[in-house]
């Protein structure tokens, strides 16, 4: 054993790396899509991260939202926003979606790039997800 705490889906990756232990070193590799989450937060064990969300948004079909400027600004704001504060459409999506996470995305004109955020979405309202670790909401340019 390399004595490397990592899953390995390749296996010459691996070998590669136990044959040169002591001429590389890993830091980290890789990208983290999911986190366990508690069944009290979400239906489903794991929760989708925002460090990986463009990756895995375009697997997703109904949690993704398009939303205009003015949602996407008040799920930023770090406060809970009541479903029916969104635009109706989307507000009205929400209610009948279950708790957990969901993913805001907003293709503004005169931006390349899409910018997406992970949501947390309870019964009445939505607001970015923001770990211990995390005290300022962040979104991921795609």
């Amino acid at each position: 054993s390399s004595g490397i705490n990592a899953e390995w889906p390749l296996r010459p990756g691996k070998q590669i790396i136990e044959l040169n232990t002591n001429r590389i070193k890993v830091i980290q590799c890789g990208l983290k899509l999911f986190s366990y989450c508690k069944e009290e937060f979400s239906p489903c064990n794991y929760r989708l991260l925002q460090e990986g969300v463009h990756f895995t948004s375009r697997f997703m079909s109904q949690k993704v939202f398009q939303v205009t400027e003015k949602d996407m600004g008040l799920v930023l704001s770090g406060t809970p926003t009541h479903k029916t504060e969104l635009e109706p459409e989307i507000g009205k999506s929400l209610l009948d979606m279950p708790k957990g996470i969901v993913v805001f995305s907003l293709a503004a004109e005169g931006i390349r790039p899409t910018i997406m955020v992970t949501v947390y979405s309870t019964v009445n309202h939505v607001k970015s997800y923001i770990t211990k670790k995390k005290k300022v909401p962040t979104a991921t340019l795609r």
